[in-house]
């Protein structure tokens, strides 16, 4: 992290960083699970939620439980809140450069950016934008 201010701030998941954090797979990466063992706020964006659904959809996912299973545990049980998509996320979504090609890929980082929240995500692309990234 460049500003020590990020330690304070919540965290938005990646796609793979939640469903690594689900079972605290020894993939995810070790400065992720200790701010979520912290303890510190951590968020599920409603993007990823539809991206795990067409990836199982159509066959690149495999799940051990349904998708409406694990999001009902890992909110209700596991304490992650939901972000939902705003316009301003999608216009903000829409204004960054096209450094990453991947649609929900570039709608976490304009979530991660306009809510000022530090995006947890092994993916090197987003190095590319100006946002506080944690792995």
């Amino acid at each position: 992290m460049a500003d020590p201010s990020d330690e304070q701030r919540p965290i938005l998941l990646d796609s793979h960083a939640f469903l690594w954090a689900l079972d605290d797979n020894d993939q995810l990466g070790a400065n992720v699970r200790a701010a979520l063992h912290s303890g510190r706020e951590a968020w599920l964006s409603s993007a990823t939620v539809w991206e795990l659904g067409i990836k199982t959809a159509i066959g690149r996912l495999s799940l051990p439980v349904p998708l409406r299973e694990l999001v009902r545990r890992a909110v209700v049980d596991g304490g992650l809140r939901v972000l939902d998509v705003t316009p301003e996320h999608a216009l903000r979504a829409s204004e960054l450069p096209m450094i990453h090609k991947d649609p929900f890929d570039r709608m976490l980082v304009a979530q991660a950016m306009t809510e000022r929240m530090v995006f947890a995500t092994r993916d090197g692309k987003v190095e590319g934008y100006d946002v506080a990234t944690l792995w």
